[in-house]
């Protein structure tokens, strides 16, 4: 009983000590990394809606509790799936979205010394 007594003392004095414009610092950062689940149009940073006003609120709340920020967007993600993140993760499908714009930058490149390359002395 007396090292959860300690840990509880511990946590509350690093609570305490925590400082407000970190807090809000990460807090920012995250809006901007989630979508708005009401209409996925908007990260939840610029969204005008009560559940945007919601996952602020309790953003707020999970830092205070010490939660990373990694574990507010696991949280996110497991409730409403890869959808909610704004950058989506690069596996599966989603990878297409950080390959495509090199392979046809790399495509437009070849196409066009393959066609104008020879003529130029």
């Amino acid at each position: 009983m007396g090292s959860l007594m300690q840990t509880t003392i511990a946590l509350w004095l690093a609570f305490a000590a925590a400082d407000p414009q970190a807090l809000e610092r990460e807090a920012k950062q995250l809006e901007t990394k989630l979508m708005a689940p009401c209409c996925w149009a908007q990260q939840v940073s610029l969204h005008q809606s009560p559940a945007a006003d919601e996952i602020k609120q309790n953003i707020r709340r999970l830092l205070a509790e010490g939660k990373t920020s990694q574990q507010i967007l696991d949280t996110y993600v497991a409730e409403y799936g890869d959808r909610i993140l704004a950058e989506p993760p690069a596996r599966g499908f989603s990878r297409l979205i950080y390959v495509a714009p090199w392979v046809f930058l790399v495509a437009s490149v070849g196409s066009w010394w393959w066609l104008f390359g020879g003529c130029v002395p």
